[in-house]
């Protein structure tokens, strides 16, 4: 599989997909999202760097998955009123990878199944 390039800095050496990595990335977007509303207005640009680095650690293995990230990332910044849905993203990543998913929540007693948490 041929690995695409960086979008935050081409001249990067390409790194290895990492579907966690993907998901940190994406919460700590959403979170300093939250900080500039409370007066941290600069944070939004820290936000969008979150979301690209989200798009990098997925693209060689969910490409369709990095493109709804991708997409979601240019309407926030054409228009800071469309906000992501970060639930939708995680769980568009969990779905996507549910080996992944079921493995990560095993060891809080949950399983992903369905597109719905149940307590196992």
């Amino acid at each position: 599989m041929k690995k695409k390039q960086s979008t935050i800095c081409p001249t990067l050496f390409n790194r290895e997909p990492c579907v966690q990595c993907c998901l940190k990335h994406l919460g700590q977007a959403r979170a300093i999202v939250c900080e500039t509303k409370k007066g941290y207005p600069e944070h939004y640009y820290f936000a969008m760097g979150h979301m690209a680095e989200a798009e990098d650690e997925i693209v060689n293995l969910y490409p369709e998955v990095e493109e709804r990230i991708r997409s979601q990332r240019y309407a926030f910044q054409e228009d800071q009123s469309n906000v992501p849905d970060w639930a939708v993203l995680v769980r568009l990543v969990l779905d996507t990878d549910e080996a992944y998913a079921n493995k990560m929540l095993e060891d809080m007693n949950l399983k992903w199944q369905n597109d719905v948490h149940v307590e196992t």
